[in-house]
């Protein structure tokens, strides 16, 4: 889950070296804290007999003996091997089952506390985390939530995510309630039927999306989380240990595992473990939610956006005045809202748009030989003291093994399976969702709620005040003022629709001049859009008797519009799978090319750059050969360390 230099999740400190393997078992386990997480790098497979460290591909392949020696090393504490004996490899094995006291997970209320400082590692090895954080969590035996993601990522980026993954349906159906509660208070008088009663829904809506967690916890029904820099010890080794070698118990005893994606995700070896963990019961593949944290933004900016336009629309509107001279002016003031505001949007949403893309191809292309993580990134060794950390694919290969393996198997077979497993189960679950111009419908009705929603409440007051002019039968008249605040609600969702398939296409554009341009451009065909969907309405809705229900036509047409543009794409994994501008070192067939690093002769190495890290410095740069004789020659098996 976590997977740049900047990225690790426990602080916990490495104490090894290159001759850990023949110290005595009386030195205590040692860890290491790598951008993957905390990695444990106490545990030797056999005496090593060569300076050179075994390749990936050994490594990988030496996983899959784990489970025939397991029984013979059950004996064994996880303390640590006895004094007599040479540590094993299955000593210290990622677990599925753990001491309950281990289990602690923490309210998502507290992990979002001071502006999201928890989601921030405290320095670029998360070698100083305060081991106060620990006392934050507390034990429990089911989780809500497992929040996977990578400490890389921008804290602002994963703050804005959870309040829209866990608070903004609750604000929006607050929100809906309180301003249909507030029109009826108006209605009977409690309230003045005046625009600005709309705040209290308002703000309604901020309150909950902000603090809706805090509310939950005060009320007796937080929402439990695990969150890897809270949930595992920083202050006591044993508890380390424990806490990093059961991260599968965690994930077994979740709900849901929230993935925080962003472009690194896919890519990193830790974040792929715990997506298998969650996949290997079939149960579970329903309730893996996946939140891209650039979508976020994106929302967040149309929310302000829709925010500023409704309130001009409603703060423009003379009900009194009426007819075509009302809608001019406030068409006017919102096409100038739109044309000050969207060149910047536009600017930023194209950039967005450009990183969203790549995660339905990350997906269709999913390769878990490919992920990379910190330790074979680094050559195998710690950032600032130079110690030697080992490398994490022995113990991700055993549980892969077992989780997916079948008798019988050739390889790395039950590596394919898991991949066609991500491909084609999460793989549609993302194309109906983000797709590759798609968004979740889920996240646009948001918008609508946080923009429009509170000013039902002033529609109501309207509508419960009776026409103005006597005889005009209040049913039909009610119903075209109720039409006239839904039709806003429909030009919203068609400019949004239209923003984001500019902003596709105008992705790829190169240089800020250029994008400059064309965010200028894109305004023109936004103000076209807002333009025809709402003036089809006006048009015959002023051309008609107040007691005619003709608007209802350019209504519906628009919403039929809307539901097209909304519809899911058709775009199949397949049409995705093995692109080569996603995949740069995957050839047409698939397989890994033959001088893309960490290749093999075979094709079959579980990470593209692993190869070029293990290798001893003296030997760096000699690609593409003598690899078959190097991995026949290194007898040395790698430990393992273990991430949270």
């Amino acid at each position: 889950m976590a997977t740049d230099p900047a990225e690790t999740s426990t602080g916990l400190p490495v104490r090894c070296n290159a001759a850990d393997a023949d110290e005595p078992s009386t030195r205590e386990s040692e860890w290491a804290t790598t951008s993957c997480g905390t990695a444990f790098s106490g545990f030797a497979g056999v005496k090593k007999t060569s300076t050179m460290m075994s390749s990936p591909e050994s490594t990988w392949e030496f996983s899959g003996r784990f489970r025939t020696e397991q029984s013979e090393n059950s004996s064994m504490s996880m303390s640590g091997p006895s004094p007599m004996s040479g540590p094993s490899p299955t000593a210290k094995e990622l677990l599925t089952e753990v001491d309950p006291e281990i289990l602690r997970g923490v309210r998502l209320d507290v992990a979002l506390q001071g502006l999201g400082r928890h989601l921030h590692p405290p320095d670029s090895g998360m070698f100083h985390v305060d081991p106060k954080n620990y006392a934050l969590s507390r034990k429990t035996a089911k989780f809500h939530a497992f929040l996977s993601h990578d400490w890389a990522s921008s804290r602002w980026m994963k703050v804005i995510a959870l309040l829209i993954a866990f608070n903004a349906r609750a604000a929006s159906i607050t929100t809906t309630i309180v301003s249909v509660l507030t029109g009826l208070l108006c209605a009977v008088g409690v309230f003045p039927s005046d625009m600005w009663i709309a705040a209290l829904p308002h703000a309604t809506f901020w309150l909950v999306f902000l603090f809706w967690q805090r509310i939950r916890s005060f009320v007796g029904f937080p929402v439990v989380v695990f969150l890897d820099k809270l949930c595992i010890a920083q202050h006591d080794e044993n508890l380390k240990e424990k806490g990093v070698l059961g991260l599968a118990a965690f994930l077994d005893r979740s709900d849901e595992l929230t993935i925080l994606w962003s472009k690194h995700y896919f890519r990193r070896l830790w974040c792929s473990f715990e997506l298998a963990t969650f996949m290997k019961d079939s149960d579970k593949h329903a309730h893996i939610r996946l939140v891209p944290l650039k979508m976020g933004v994106l929302m967040a900016l149309m929310s302000h956006f829709a925010v500023i336009a409704a309130a001009v629309f409603y703060a423009s509107l003379d009900i009194e005045s009426g007819h075509i001279g009302r809608h001019l002016k406030v068409g006017s003031l919102v096409a100038a809202a739109v044309v000050a505001i969207f060149p910047a949007l536009n600017y930023i949403g194209m950039g967005l748009m450009q990183e969203l893309e790549d995660l339905p191809r990350q997906v269709c292309n999913f390769r878990v030989q490919q992920c990379e993580c910190y330790c074979c990134l680094n050559h195998h060794r710690h950032p600032d003291t130079g110690a030697e950390i080992h490398c994490d694919r022995a113990a991700v290969g055993q549980m892969l093994q077992q989780w997916f393996g079948r008798p019988g198997d050739v390889g790395e077979e039950y590596c394919r399976r898991f991949n066609r497993l991500v491909r084609h189960r999460l793989g549609p679950q993302i194309l109906g969702s983000v797709g590759s111009d798609a968004l979740p419908i889920s996240y646009v009705l948001y918008v609508v709620c946080c923009s429009n929603v509170p000013w039902l409440s002033t529609v109501i007051a309207r509508i419960a005040a009776g026409p103005a002019a006597a005889g005009i039968d209040s049913r039909f008249w009610g119903v075209r003022i109720f039409l006239e605040w839904a039709q806003l609600c429909l030009a919203a969702l068609c400019v949004m629709r239209v923003s984001l398939l500019l902003w596709k296409q105008g992705r790829n554009i190169q240089g800020q001049g250029k994008r400059f341009l064309a965010s200028i451009a894109m305004v023109v065909p936004i103000v076209v859009t807002g333009m025809a969907t709402w003036w089809s309405f006006v048009l015959v809705y002023d051309a008609t008797p107040d007691n005619s229900m003709l608007p209802a036509i350019p209504f519906i047409a628009v919403l039929v519009i809307d539901a097209y543009l909304y519809f899911p794409p058709t775009v199949q994994v397949s049409d995705l799978e093995r692109t080569p501008e996603t995949l740069p070192a995957v050839s047409e067939a698939g397989e890994i090319s033959p001088c893309s690093p960490c290749s093999s002769n075979t094709g079959t190495m579980f990470s593209p750059t692993c190869w070029d890290n293990v290798l001893p410095s003296e030997q760096k740069g000699q690609e593409c050969h003598g690899r078959e004789s190097f991995a026949a020659s290194a007898t040395t098996t790698i430990p393992v360390s273990v991430v949270a």
